[in-house]
């Protein structure tokens, strides 16, 4: 009987979304400075080689965390005047913001590639502050002042309990409201 020859297995446990969602597990467990292949690999059972069959390298793995993560993003205008559009564009990317803190600090501080889902949601968000009739340069300083914003949110938000999560969320349309009608 021939000797089966050493390498990869003919079918793989293993898959980019399986390993993404591991990662992203393991990040919010231990945040996104201690994510390593080998970590990971650790994690999932499997020698880190198998990993780097998938991703070259950790910024790669990185960038799919990122993209599962943000895949949640509105993908479309919602409807109203542009103020609550804007509004329902940006309490999406709280929510979102809020539950991989750790994602987006790291994408503040690397400047990695933004994943499709963060584009497309910024061209959204564009497109609704546009329809207010403001000038391209202020439309774009809105934007990052809504972002920021919700940045600092975030970090001033002491852990809130599951039960005044939707407290808090009425706080953050409030102020977004205040903040728009100042346009």
């Amino acid at each position: 009987m021939p000797r089966a020859k050493p390498g990869r297995p003919k079918t793989s446990r293993l898959s980019r979304e399986q390993i993404s969602r591991a990662a992203l597990r393991l990040i919010q467990q231990t945040g996104t400075e201690k994510l390593s292949l080998r970590l990971l690999a650790r994690e999932l059972r499997v020698d880190a080689m198998a990993l780097y069959h998938y991703f070259p390298h950790r910024e790669a793995l990185l960038l799919s965390v990122f993209e599962q993560a943000f895949a949640g993003l509105p993908r479309q205008m919602p409807a109203g005047v542009w103020q609550s559009a804007v509004t329902e564009l940006m309490v999406g990317y709280f929510e979102i913001a809020r539950r991989h803190a750790g994602l987006v600090d790291q994408l503040i501080k690397t400047g990695n590639p933004w994943p499709e889902a963060l584009r497309s949601f910024n061209d959204l968000l564009l497109t609704a502050i546009t329809r207010s009739g403001a000038e391209r340069v202020v439309v774009e300083l809105v934007r990052d002042i809504l972002v920021d914003y919700t940045h600092g949110f975030l970090l001033a938000e002491p852990p809130v309990k599951k039960s005044n999560k939707a407290g808090r969320e009425a706080i953050y349309r409030r102020s977004l409201n205040t903040i728009l009608g100042c346009l």
